[in-house]
């Protein structure tokens, strides 16, 4: 429940994420609707390590986007078996696709090829863990998507055309949930 001195910035926030819904619910171009989706599912996953107080570990430090968003999902609880059915499409593609790899962690000699252990073992996750681990799986490999498209690793083309249009579906049953759960969180306030 959301009460007090966080209730104003769950309001925003969620605001925020709605507006972001609308919009990616209105454009065709897939990229574009991965980073409206995205930035909705931002809103809340910030919101969230804020109202829980989350803190990244060693000195006290804020906490990294990734555990922000598992943070946020981890709330799913029995909800998640619905989120993931409403993400079988992507999740049926990660499960068969190489796994997403870091390009943040790659070198000027294999400028094509990062770092793919974060997203061997979500996909592994994914594909038999429980739903809690499923749903935790599928925001890490969502995130090294947008890592990779945000910070300019990927193209509008071939292979990063089909992972952008195939975590859509995903990103979209989860940016869904987040509000709908962070809704509730305010009405029972």
């Amino acid at each position: 429940m959301i009460t007090g001195e966080w209730r104003e910035l769950a309001e925003f926030q969620c605001h925020i994420a709605k507006r972001w819904w609308d919009r990616g619910t209105r454009t065709e171009d897939p990229f574009a609707r991965f980073f409206f989706y995205f930035a909705g599912l931002n809103a809340l996953y910030y919101l969230w390590s804020k109202v829980d107080r989350i803190r990244g570990g060693a000195q006290d430090r804020p906490p990294n986007e990734l555990r922000q968003i598992k943070h946020l999902l981890s709330k799913a609880g029995s909800s998640a078996a619905e989120v993931l059915g409403r993400a079988r499409d992507s999740i049926e593609y990660f499960v068969d696709r190489e796994p997403i790899e870091r390009m943040d962690r790659r070198s000027q000699i294999r400028a094509t090829t990062g770092d793919a252990g974060e997203g061997r073992a979500a996909r592994d996750a994914l594909d038999g863990g429980s739903d809690t681990d499923r749903i935790l799986a599928l925001g890490t490999i969502l995130y090294l998507v947008r890592s990779n498209l945000a910070h300019g690793s990927k193209m509008d083309q071939g292979d990063d055309r089909d992972v952008v249009e195939r975590a859509v579906p995903g990103l979209e049953a989860i940016l869904n949930w987040s509000i709908g759960y962070t809704r509730s969180e305010l009405r029972e306030a």
